[in-house]
């Protein structure tokens, strides 16, 4: 692992955090529109938290992990999950962004380990697929001239 490459993905990974959360969130604001529980966290306090566990893990050359960062924020994975559902805007964005560091770093796995079949693992059960869809509809109009002149041209292939 290249730690100043990693540690220069961080610093904008926080930047980008910074530039995007406010500082003044109402954590005191219902987590559902019918009502509920407070937030735990503000999307600025979860970006910080999140920036902290990235730079441990260049620091101790550990590898970005969703269970890492939810024990970080002291969270369970169904709860960030739970998160990623939320009505705030900001708080998907921030939670969103932290398993895009997380995906990225599994990519970079991908691409320098001798068997990367962990990483695809992974990658996989986080929603990414190897297999290539092809939609096709079969309900092709075409016109009655068209028909006759693919008629034509299979009554000439076969003389």
């Amino acid at each position: 692992m290249d730690r100043a490459y990693f540690n220069w993905v961080v610093d904008h990974f926080e930047a980008d955090m910074y530039e995007t959360t406010k500082k003044a969130f109402n954590k005191r604001s219902s987590v559902s529109k019918q009502g509920g529980r407070p937030y735990l966290y503000s999307p600025r306090e979860i970006g910080e938290t999140m920036v902290r566990h990235f730079r441990d893990c260049v620091k101790y050359n550990q590898p970005f992990t969703i269970t890492g960062l939810c024990l970080q924020l002291g969270i369970s994975r169904q709860g960030m999950f739970k998160i990623k559902k939320s009505p705030n805007d900001e708080l998907v964005d921030i939670i969103k962004k932290g398993r895009m560091m997380v995906e990225f770093y599994l990519e970079m796995q991908l691409t320098l380990a001798p068997n990367p079949a962990f990483a695809i693992f992974i990658l996989k059960n986080m929603g990414w697929s190897d297999k290539r869809i092809v939609k096709t509809e079969a309900n092709a109009r075409i016109s009655d001239k068209e028909k006759i002149e693919a008629r034509n041209r299979i009554n000439n292939l076969k003389n």
